[in-house]
């Protein structure tokens, strides 16, 4: 049998989720033929995955790292099972004495797990180590030693931990292992913000912040200046505005805050970071809470952003919007507004979009009254290439198609989103008139009823990828 042929039958047999690792190991004794081809393919041996870990395990995986030597590997260790802890400490032991070949390390464990205290500290530099994650129920002391030990590589460019070791002894000694670090995905202290200045190549940080007040946060000559591109936190209101407080980031480009913010006070920490972070900000994704203030004015977060491309935004509709908000983004281009909108909104948005350049177009929340102010809306947003809505049950749907099409933007918009609670009426517009779908090239439809023989002639439209999900069958 060719080599070739060979190799694409071991590559199935890595691919067995259960034990990928013994079937390879099985095929190098089966002759020299084979032995020869299987240790011969680098691709075979350069990862090594293993969930919920038996015993036996642990000397097949011994070998099956000794069998692929000297290649560097990437790892992955899963558990979730209390009574696999004793294999699975095993396995984190046979790792730690293959420390100087690991490209990657991923610890994953629902359960608490230990390590054997001569094992606790790699026994070789994992000098090319790149990412490392970290993923554990408990830390304890020993687990903590071994985890500190693959952090102290050179060329560390990818850490994701549930826990950046708060009040730990090994911070100051690990910091050095930083330098290189471009990505950061950690549950993290406020009191620790100082640690990110250590961080010279930083470049994505995704943080779940705790252990902070608004009444701790430090003064404006304190703040933190980060290289980053992208920020991500989450946490609660508390300790996301502190620690907005204490930093800032004048070359980001993405800022994403996950859960609502709401009350005066949290906003202008959100705000007051925007304003001295935002000169080159592309993409800003907020959610405001339930109790933000009913004067609110949005603008207060617009206020200078010139570069902004893509903005989503979830805020009660009660929320005081004016076309002032978008003269501060001349340049969005794609705009996701997570709930519903106030009736008066379709109007301000159609006069207060910066509508040659818009490019997406999505409302989570049942759009009121809103078949004129869209209809003009499509009609001056000369360059909509997608469209995703939300109707209420007494939208007209054959109406608002019908205005669509004769907005003339048919040839440009390629994708279109729409979710009723009765769809019918729309398929049976589309099946009327085909040449609406000119230029479409993916349309879906959310629905809880729809009638399924003209959805299935609608999936039998040429060159026309359709999604119908939810339909009465």
């Amino acid at each position: 049998m060719a080599p070739e042929v060979l190799y694409a039958i071991f590559i199935h047999l890595k691919c067995d989720i259960d034990t990928p690792f013994t079937h390879l190991l099985r095929v190098s004794w089966v002759c020299r033929y084979w032995r020869t081809v299987v240790l011969g393919r680098s691709s075979l041996w350069d990862s090594l995955s293993i969930i919920s870990p038996k015993c036996s395990h642990i000397e097949m995986a011994s070998l099956w790292l000794h069998r692929g030597r000297p290649m560097l590997v990437d790892i992955y260790l899963e558990n979730n099972d209390s009574s696999a802890r004793d294999a699975f400490s095993g396995l984190l032991s046979i790792v730690a004495d293959h420390s100087s070949r690991l490209k990657s390390i991923a610890i994953v464990s629902t359960v608490d797990i230990s390590v054997p205290r001569q094992y606790s500290r790699p026994l070789a530099p994992a000098k090319h180590l790149r990412e490392v994650r970290i993923n554990c129920a408990n830390m304890t002391p020993t687990v903590r030693d071994y985890v500190v030990g693959f952090i102290q590589s050179s060329q560390l460019t990818s850490l994701v931990m549930s826990q950046l070791f708060a009040g730990m002894d090994g911070v100051s000694c690990i910091t050095p292992s930083f330098a290189t670090l471009l990505e950061l995905v950690c549950g993290f202290d406020v009191h620790m913000t100082q640690i990110l200045a250590e961080l010279p190549a930083i470049r994505s940080l995704e943080l779940d912040v705790f252990g902070a007040s608004l009444g701790s946060a430090l003064g404006e000559k304190e703040k933190v200046e980060l290289p980053i591109l992208e920020l991500s936190i989450t946490g609660n209101d508390e300790s996301k505005c502190s620690f907005l407080r204490r930093v800032v980031c004048p070359q980001l480009e993405t800022f994403r805050v996950n859960k609502g913010v709401d009350q005066t006070l949290k906003i202008d920490a959100l705000s007051s970071f925007i304003c001295a972070s935002g000169r080159v900000l592309k993409g800003l994704y907020v959610t405001l809470g339930e109790d933000t203030p009913h004067r609110f004015k949005l603008r207060s977060l617009f206020r200078d952003l010139p570069a902004l491309e893509i903005l989503h935004l979830s805020c009660p509709g009660e929320v005081c919007w004016d076309r002032m908000h978008y003269e501060f983004l001349p340049n969005l281009t794609e705009l996701h507004y997570g709930q519903q909108l106030p009736s008066s909104l379709g109007t301000v948005i159609a006069l207060g979009l910066p509508t040659a350049r818009l490019r997406s177009l999505r409302i989570d929340g049942p759009v009121v009254r809103f078949e004129e102010t869209l209809k003009h809306l499509i009609s001056t947003c000369s360059g909509l290439r997608a469209l995703s809505i939300t109707l209420c049950p007494n939208t007209h749907l054959a109406v608002f198609l019908s205005a669509i099409s004769l907005c003339g933007t048919w040839d440009h918009l390629t994708t279109l989103c729409i979710t009723v609670e009765d769809a019918t009426s729309i398929i049976r517009h589309l099946l009327r008139f085909p040449w609406c779908l000119s230029s479409l090239r993916t349309l879906e439809i959310h629905s809880e009823s729809i009638d399924i023989y003209r959805a299935q002639k609608l999936e039998e439209i040429r060159e026309l990828k359709v999604e119908i999900c939810g339909f009465n069958r």
